[in-house]
């Protein structure tokens, strides 16, 4: 047994797992600590380290080469967001972070170097956010955008012009104070249009009418202002990038919009030739059409 106990020893030792981890989680945005749970809780954040190497492709894959005392470390997060992860082979294998939460977004630091000896504390800035979708974000909640809208494609009177329009217009979020939009995954590349409020309009024929025109009441327009009934101006708005958070790492990707990402106004959110979109109004509520 001796013999065994000795044995074991050496091959932690030989392993490298030596290394004691500590650090907190601290939210990108607001710097402040993230949460873990109360002592005894159930359910609350975890931190989890996995061994890992490149293949030949560049892509990390576990590292079975450090034994299976090494391949996973996992610890609790505490109350103040602090964390403390004993005998990491740091010295043998580099290893990858995950959190539980998969909507705190490792946008910075998501491994540790081998080598690393544990003499600096290892602080891990997270972001929240799904990995797709369009959310809102209000301190640390994220919540689903509802104001999702089929849109519909008519005519400028006497003219072969297309204007798009939202069918409805219904539980607009506002993006004002300390609120972030939200758009992950595919939607980081959606464009986000001015949506322009028109009086009463003669429109041209539509896909979902058969008459060669039709009196609208008055609407919103996607990026289309109405001079009169068969002139138009085109708009678009331009993102203040210093009021814009954008976070890519591992193939994952999202932009933070702020109230001041855009000029105050009313917007659709909508990928290029979609057939659907969000409407957001940024800064302050916005009027409807009519009002």
């Amino acid at each position: 047994m001796g013999r065994l106990f000795v044995s074991f020893c050496l091959f932690v030792i030989a392993a490298g797992c030596n290394v004691t981890v500590q650090g907190k989680v601290l939210d990108g945005i607001s710097g402040e600590s993230v949460k873990g749970a109360e002592e005894g809780e159930e359910g609350g954040l975890r931190l989890l380290l996995k061994a890992v190497k490149k293949d030949a492709a560049g892509n990390w894959i576990q590292n079975a080469d450090v034994g299976p005392m090494c391949l996973m470390k996992e610890t609790a997060v505490k109350p103040d967001g602090s964390f403390t992860v004993g005998d990491v082979c740091a010295s043998s294998s580099d290893y990858s972070i995950e959190l539980t939460d998969k909507n705190l977004f490792l946008a910075e630091t998501d491994t540790i170097e081998m080598g690393y000896d544990g003499s600096v504390p290892l602080d891990i800035k997270v972001w929240r956010s799904p990995k797709s979708g369009v959310y809102m974000l209000q301190d640390s909640t994220l919540s689903r955008i509802s104001s999702s809208t089929d849109l519909r494609t008519d005519f400028v009177f006497k003219s072969d012009q297309e204007v798009k329009s939202p069918k409805s217009i219904k539980s607009v979020p506002v993006i004002d104070g300390g609120k972030y939009l939200i758009l992950a995954g595919k939607a980081a590349t959606h464009q986000v249009i001015p949506l322009i409020n028109a009086g009463e309009l003669r429109l041209g024929k539509s896909a979902n009418n058969s008459k060669e025109w039709v009196d609208a009441k008055p609407w919103s327009y996607v990026g289309t202002t109405f001079v009169s009934n068969t002139e138009i101006e085109r708009n678009t708005a331009t993102m203040v990038k210093e009021k814009t958070i954008f976070k890519e790492k591992s193939g994952r990707k999202t932009l933070f919009l702020g109230a001041e990402s855009y000029p105050a106004g009313r917007y659709m959110v909508m990928e290029e030739g979609a057939k659907r979109g969000w409407i957001v109004d940024f800064g302050a509520a916005q009027k409807g059409p009519g009002e």
